[in-house]
């Protein structure tokens, strides 16, 4: 199975306080990992971290087998970030061209659209229901139509590799099982690795085929068959929430 993510002692600091300590964990094509923990362990700062964003103070990551310092396929990872608020709703484009933007790191200069283009994006906007809204500005969307266009704009070019910061925190619970639905169809029929920041514990075991508990330091990270008997996470969770997340399976 191919190495997707490799994460080898990595730590990192902020202002000299410390972020993330000493974490190590790998991710194979086909992972499906719910990525969870309480505020300020690290979550949002891990990914930033296997995004490339931040350097590590400490340690180092590997995607694809390259360096993420070295790693210039870009194309093969999608991103869907929490904060769909810090979208200005004045920018002036419509839904297709923001879906469009996620196919900008696959072109050489001049970065011109083809035909091939217009039919994935068109496939992303059918996959997530928002074809309606090609043509709308996104500044008349609401948020659940907001977060489902910056997925369609993370899945047009098919990546690999598909991180998701709290992705349906905006959108109503119909959508949400739509969403997690479709999510789940790219990781079992495309084999796409996923890593889901979550704080909907209780039921990540309904989707996710693994567990990783940060707390600035590795806590937890396994398949839900250890999590069921981790006497650590029953302590961390209590006894109804792991009784809970182990029906799910």
């Amino acid at each position: 199975m191919e190495r997707v993510i490799s994460v080898n002692h990595v730590s990192f600091r902020y202002d000299g306080n410390e972020a993330v300590s000493d974490v190590s964990f790998s991710a194979s094509a086909g992972d499906y990992i719910a990525l969870v923990g309480h505020n300020g362990s690290g979550k949002t700062t891990l990914v930033k971290l296997i995004l490339g964003i931040l350097t590590p103070s400490s340690g180092n990551i590997s995607l694809f087998g390259k360096n993420v310092r070295a790693f210039s396929s870009w194309d093969t990872v999608g991103y869907l970030p929490q904060n769909i608020g810090l979208f200005n709703p004045l920018f002036p484009a419509t839904v297709r061209e923001v879906v469009a933007l996620g196919l900008i790191s696959q072109k050489s200069t001049p970065k011109r659209f083809n035909r091939h283009d217009t039919k994935a994006v068109d496939e992303a906007l059918e996959q997530m229901g928002i074809a309606d809204l090609a043509d709308k500005r996104v500044g008349e969307l609401s948020g659940g139509q907001m977060q489902r266009v910056l997925l369609a704009r993370a899945i047009v070019n098919k990546p690999k590799l598909l991180i998701l910061d709290e992705p349906a925190s905006a959108v109503d619970a119909n959508a949400r099982g739509e969403f997690f639905s479709y999510i789940g169809t790219l990781n079992k029929d495309q084999k796409t690795t996923i890593i889901l920041i979550t704080h909907d514990v209780a039921h990540s075991g309904g989707y996710a085929n693994k567990l990783l508990f940060l707390d600035k330091t590795l806590v937890f990270y396994g398949n839900f068959g250890q999590f069921c008997t981790s006497q650590t996470m029953q302590h961390q969770f209590g006894a109804e929430i792991q009784h809970i997340i182990c029906h799910q399976h």
